[in-house]
């Protein structure tokens, strides 16, 4: 919401963890702890489908890596180039709704897997109105039980957790985020 200070338009700020989340960049959230995260996800904002489409790059950030039992160490593990992930692709229908599939890259071949849903929806773990993402499609074996959910952090780029869900049970599985090309 802006507010008019002395004639000059100026922009709310959102803050959470220490940032101001307008101007926050992506790469400032890989060093945070969970708790930290936890925070900036729940200060963010629902996305319109339709404000992040075609290809997004990616960052896992924080989740379950057995056997690291150091954030730092996690990282460095988890964001190496020769781990296949690089990120989503959205399509937009409209603003509430669309689809998309995940970016990986094996050798010299890129290629778009694990195909998904997506839609405005209330969060599986919380309160929370959040960008859904449902694997639970037909072909999609392995990541069927796979739910991500996403907030806009800001005009650039998207803070998601993935979640494991068997039946009523729900296990956080790691936070992500996604974003434009040029902004990451």
């Amino acid at each position: 919401m802006a507010e008019t200070v002395e004639g000059e338009e100026k922009k709310s700020s959102r803050k959470a963890a220490g940032f101001d989340l307008e101007v926050m960049e992506l790469d400032d959230l890989v060093p945070l702890s969970r708790e930290a995260l936890d925070e900036i996800y729940r200060a963010s904002t629902v996305p319109k489908v339709d404000d992040f489409t075609g290809p997004l790059e990616g960052r896992v950030l924080y989740g379950l890596v057995p056997t690291f039992h150091s954030q730092s160490l996690r990282q460095k593990m988890i964001n190496r180039p020769w781990l296949p992930w690089r990120g989503k692709s959205f399509s937009a229908e409209n603003e509430t709704k669309g689809s998309g599939s995940n970016r990986l890259h094996v050798g010299p071949i890129d290629f778009d897997f694990f195909k998904f849903e997506l839609s405005i929806a209330p969060s599986i773990e919380n309160d929370l109105e959040v960008l859904r993402l449902n694997y639970n499609l037909r072909g999609n074996l392995i990541v069927r039980m796979v739910i991500d959910e996403c907030r806009k952090v800001n005009d650039r780029f998207l803070l998601g957790q993935a979640y494991l869900v068997m039946g009523k049970s729900c296990t956080f599985l790691c936070y992500f985020a996604i974003g434009k090309p040029e902004d990451v």
